[in-house]
């Protein structure tokens, strides 16, 4: 039975029919517009609550709140105590909790680069991370760079991070001659949090702060994010437990110009994020406005595997937590991207709720009806649970999509487990099954194809200094997980072992604070036993007192059968090869930066040649940069797939980037994105393939190409209140497939003028 989920789209349908009356739509966004305008001048500060937010600490709360010192260098690991004092004060209230942190650090040496919401901060800086449960399972990092810059993030198995999360929380610094102070105000709704009737609420509380100057980090407990136990390391705070709840409205309203086909497209949509407590939520989207306003890189990729892009709707991003489940050769249960790509999404609904020990929640997804035909719409469900203790962590997770328009019905199920057996050895898994379907499924019809899939990690620590790690990694042939997951490739057998050695143990006189040595194995094979090769490879890293990096690396690749890079027409013996890298980061003092890269390799299936990457950024203030990248890649004789064959070629790609960030003010920004790419393969030479797998060259030549990308887009944000903000965005993409025998400016001249692309977006988003 097709579920038609018509409760679930009432709203979406009163949306639908508002926007078909055109001048009531064009009304309501006047209103919207005005509304916004009128409300532009309001403070940042959050309304309404105790303190305000602005970087002084001269309110009387701060006087009696609790404190302590960071009174640990934790990178380098040392564990010595910093020459430079750093003082924490913490208290809770009703609207959440504040932390305020004084670093002494001379003027002079104090860096207060200003980069956008969510950017690598460049500038010192101070994090906060809080395990609101004391789980040792999630935890919540909220960063704040001197002169005011903000990243959040979210921290999963004790030491994986990933900004695919943002919370409504406020900071802000304030400098001083021989100090500066960063104020944070984080409330309770910010993320979820298991429910409980105690007076008391125990969290788990990690401060670091980071000097650029130095190249340290100090922080109030002896972990840094490269040991096995990160989250099981934060100090135990208690605070008052607070029963909160609140309801937040977004809306949005759109106006995207297509320039190319002189069109217009008005959109006006609904979020709302409901919390009755702190230990649930549900959340609605309806006729959500997912234009991007954030543009991906451009990638060259003629392999024969999915580029993974990540997600940047906020919908999706949103209390998230509970279904980010990843494994083994980059597995990922759910990668909502594959959402809303068929056709627009009419409505969503996702709930989440965390017990005392067992969390729970489900994603819904109903994608438009397909306008070229009386076909239903893609629609997507998403269920998870898991179990927590102390020591372990037991979860299941069921993923389904429907899409009639290819006849196809897919399902995942997972059960993934995570288990510390000691404080120095870790165990984690995951057992997967698979369904696809590609006939309508009836009662007397349940053909389809079954898949399977296993994965299991070991990893132990010898000393605060030494550790190694063991995965196994089972993906048969039938197993598929990319329609509403991903997965490079199924058909796999992988062991990887790694081992890491960390030395901190310098004298004063050496240059150098840190160097680490590791060494990675890896063995690949088909799920029916085909060698796909191994790897070993040698690495190492050195940090030195005056924030320079230098990185080296080389890789020895076994002889291989590949059977992808034809695409399915038959399978091909490649030659060992060898690889050999290095990097150096000049380090983050002064206004110009820059750090490079070179890579040399020598292999068969990938020609003999090198690439060479280079990237430099000069900071005209503190809120003003432009940065430069260039990425070169240049090999003789290296095997392509192209025009249903393969082909050897002397290959070449140049890709160039130009970014201008600019921070007009606390709420504004201006941001330029510039890329061009071009591609070209020259001398070609088709090459026959053998029932034995082997290459062999013939006299037929192949088609020479050359190809060039751009992609432009200029981005103002006005910021009204923390996650409000209007957008206006113009974007502009080209193409050409031009002549070989053009140099560089003529393929960047042609791929500009053929434009494939372009649009100005005006977009609002208020927080109500």
């Amino acid at each position: 039975m097709h579920l038609d989920g018509r409760y679930i789209m009432l709203l979406a349908e009163l949306f639908r029919w508002i926007l078909g009356r055109r001048i009531v739509s064009r009304l309501v966004l006047l209103w919207l517009s005005l509304s916004v305008v009128s409300i532009a001048t309001l403070s940042l500060s959050p309304m309404g609550y105790a303190l305000d937010i602005d970087g002084h600490l001269d309110e009387v709360e701060w006087q009696t709140a609790s404190h302590f010192l960071l009174d640990k260098i934790t990178v380098p690991y040392s564990l010595a105590t910093p020459s430079e004092a750093t003082e924490v004060r913490v208290f809770a209230t009703e609207e959440g909790l504040y932390v305020g942190v004084v670093a002494e650090q001379s003027r002079a040496t104090q860096s207060s680069i200003r980069t956008p919401r969510d950017a690598m901060i460049q500038s010192d800086y101070v994090d906060v991370i809080i395990d609101f449960d004391h789980s040792q399972d999630i935890a919540y990092g909220f960063r704040l760079g001197n002169g005011g810059s903000m990243r959040d993030g979210i921290w999963q198995n004790e030491n994986q991070f990933s900004t695919n999360w943002d919370g409504t929380w406020y900071g802000q610094t304030h400098q001083e001659d021989d100090r500066w102070v960063a104020e944070y105000l984080i409330p309770w709704t910010v993320a979820p949090m298991a429910m409980s009737d105690e007076r008391v609420r125990v969290i788990g509380i990690l401060v670091s702060r980071h000097n650029v100057n130095l190249g340290y980090d100090y922080s109030q407990v002896a972990a840094n994010s490269e040991q096995l136990n990160y989250i099981s390391e934060f100090a135990a705070l208690e605070v008052d437990n607070f029963a909160v709840g609140s309801l937040d409205f977004f809306v949005s309203a759109s106006h995207r110009q297509d320039l190319l086909d002189r069109e217009g497209h008005a959109n006006l949509s609904l979020e709302v994020f409901w919390r009755p407590d702190a230990s649930q939520q549900l959340s609605l989207a309806v006729n959500p406005d997912f234009g991007q306003v954030e543009s991906d890189e451009l990638v060259v990729n003629f392999s024969a595997f999915e580029t993974f892009y990540a997600e940047r709707r906020p919908f999706f991003t949103e209390n998230q937590a509970l279904f980010d489940v990843s494994g083994g050769a980059g597995l990922r249960m759910l990668h909502t991207r594959r959402m809303g790509t068929a056709g627009d999404i009419r409505a969503a609904v996702k709930y989440t709720r965390n017990g005392e020990q067992i969390d729970f929640g489900g994603i819904v997804v109903l994608e438009d009806d397909l306008a070229s035909s009386d076909v239903d719409g893609n629609q997507f469900f998403v269920g998870r649970s898991q179990y927590r203790t102390d020591a372990t962590q037991l979860g299941y997770m069921f993923t389904f999509m429907d899409s009639p328009e290819q006849a196809k019905k897919a399902e995942a199920h997972s059960l993934d487990f995570r288990a510390d057996i000691t404080d120095a050895l870790g165990l984690e898994g995951q057992l997967i099954s698979t369904r696809v379907d590609r006939q309508r499924w009836s009662d007397d019809d349940q053909s389809g194809d079954n898949g399977g899939g296993a994965w299991l990690s070991f990893e132990q620590e010898f000393n605060q200094n030494w550790h190694h790690s063991l995965s196994l990694t089972h993906y048969d042939e039938d197993f598929n997980i990319n329609d509403l997951g991903y997965l490079a490739r199924a058909d796999l057998q992988r062991i990887t072992y790694k081992n890491e050695y960390r030395m901190t143990d310098f004298d004063a006189a050496s240059e150098l604070t840190q160097r680490n040595l590791s060494v990675v194995v890896m063995r690949n094979a088909t799920s029916h036993g085909d060698y796909l090769g191994s790897t070993l490879s040698f690495l190492a890293h050195q940090t030195y007192k005056d924030t320079q990096h230098v990185r080296w690396w080389i890789d020895f690749h076994s002889a291989s059968v590949d059977d992808r890079i034809t695409r399915g027409h038959g399978s091909v013996n490649f030659d060992e090869g060898v690889n050999v890298g290095a990097f150096y980061d000049v380090g983050q003092r002064g206004e110009f930066r820059h750090h490079t890269r070179l890579y040399l390799q020598d292999s068969q299936k990938f020609g003999t040649g090198y690439s060479l990457h280079y990237h430099s950024s000069y900071h005209f203030t503190d809120n003003y940069r432009i940065s430069y990248s260039v990425f070169f890649d240049a090999a003789r004789e290296r095997i392509l797939w192209r025009g249903g064959r393969l082909n050897r070629y002397n290959y070449q790609s140049f890709t160039n980037g130009i970014h201008f960030d600019a921070s007009i003010a606390d709420n504004q920004e201006l941001r330029l994105r510039f890329q061009w790419v071009s591609v070209t393969g020259d001398n070609g030479q088709v090459l026959a393939l053998g029932s034995d797998g082997e290459l062999r060259s013939s006299a037929i030549a192949a088609d020479n190409f050359a190809r060039s990308t751009t992609r432009f887009q200029i981005r103002y944000r006005y910021e009204l209140a923390p996650l409000s903000n209007i957008y206006l965005v113009y974007s502009r993409g080209g193409f050409s497939s031009a002549s070989l025998g053009d140099d560089s400016w003529q393929l960047f001249s042609q791929g500009w003028r053929n434009r494939t692309a372009e649009s100005l977006v005006a977009k609002i988003r208020y927080r109500f």
